[in-house]
């Protein structure tokens, strides 16, 4: 049949399935207007993640030093969204990848 319509698809491969996925994502949060619900989802997201690591390591000191143990966490409880060490934020690294937000 000449007037059967197909889909259209997009091969992108496994390795970039992410990054299009979250592009697409941002695409159309910009077009309808939903941005802010998007980053909210991203944040509750990553707080999720960090609720389930489990507590860091204790680091070995020489024999006789004492050290206190730090959580890695900010005084609030969370990270951010910051990376771990204070890296950018979310919406920082989204405007380092050329996105506007």
């Amino acid at each position: 049949m000449s007037n059967r319509q197909r889909a259209t698809v997009i091969a992108y491969g496994a390795k970039v399935s992410g990054v299009f996925s979250f592009r697409l994502d941002l695409a159309i949060a910009h077009y309808r207007h939903t941005l802010a619900e998007l980053l909210a989802g991203l944040q509750r997201n990553l707080e999720e993640i960090e609720d389930r690591q489990p507590p860091p390591a204790p680091t070995p000191s020489p024999a006789g030093t004492r050290t206190r143990q730090a959580s890695g966490r900010q005084a609030s409880g969370r990270r951010g969204v910051g990376a771990a060490g204070g890296g950018p934020g979310l919406v920082a690294a989204i405007h380092a990848n050329g996105l506007r937000v």
